[in-house]
């Protein structure tokens, strides 16, 4: 499937690793704004990182281990609002004034928190131990 064309066994081995330490949540990682087009920041089928979101998303049951679809949380976000809200507020405004679309700035951290602690597939919903510390 899509893990085994992106290469499962390094992912599964990371994802090993990361459990044998500690039981962790995977993430799927975010697509950036550059990737997307159309008149809301997320309505594109743009998303970049899709097929390795997919991956972690099938590879996390076979190593029961959760997963936080980030990916998805943010694309649904961004659909949600304008163009410029989502480059005035969340991504990164360089000194220049352009927009640096991959990288967060304080507000759009604090909404990846927020995505990440209690989105649709965020931490406070997977019944784990670390679901308790979730406010």
């Amino acid at each position: 499937e899509i893990a085994a064309r992106l290469g499962a066994r390094p992912l599964r081995e990371a994802v090993e690793s990361l459990a044998a330490r500690a039981r962790v949540p995977l993430e799927t990682e975010v697509s950036s704004l550059a990737e997307e087009s159309g008149g809301a920041a997320g309505t594109s089928s743009g998303n970049g990182l899709a097929a390795y979101a997919t991956a972690m998303k099938e590879l996390g049951p076979t190593l029961n281990t959760p997963v936080v679809d980030l990916n998805a949380m943010v694309i649904a976000y961004l659909a949600s609002v304008t163009c410029e809200t989502s480059g005035s507020t969340f991504y990164l405004v360089k000194a220049d004034g352009t927009i640096d679309s991959t990288h967060f700035q304080e507000t759009g951290a604090n909404i990846m928190a927020g995505l990440i602690a209690k989105g649709t597939t965020g931490v406070s919903t997977l019944g784990i131990p670390l679901s308790a510390y979730v406010k």
